[in-house]
């Protein structure tokens, strides 16, 4: 299939990768570096779409930017927006940890 039509299907796309990332993303607690995002979303795309994948030079095509190579086909990806979404869940689903953490060690009051 090529790299066109799989990334045309951007409401898949966007839902696999949400998917996977946001369980991956429950190893990390409190911050997460844009490096460990970075990375994450790297190895991610790799494993979902299962092309060579390499970091976009920074000074020819900006931050933050991968490259798929699909035989003859590339497309640079723009993952900046990915990264700032993926630190929101990852974000509320901390407070949310930490939240049900503190309702687990609130002591029950006697009768």
């Amino acid at each position: 299939m090529s790299i066109r039509k799989i990334l045309a299907d951007t409401e898949m796309v966007k839902n696999t990768i949400y998917n996977s990332l946001s369980r991956k993303l429950k190893e990390y607690e409190g911050e997460i570096s844009d490096y460990e995002l970075r990375e994450i979303i790297f190895s991610m795309f790799e494993r979902i779409l299962g092309y060579q994948i390499e970091w976009a030079d920074v000074e020819t095509h900006g931050k933050n930017r991968i490259i798929i190579h699909a035989g003859k086909e590339q497309a640079i990806i723009n993952i900046t927006s990915l990264m700032d979404s993926l630190r929101t869940i990852h974000k509320e689903y901390v407070e949310e940890v930490n939240d049900l953490k503190l309702i687990s060690l609130t002591p029950k009051k006697k009768k």
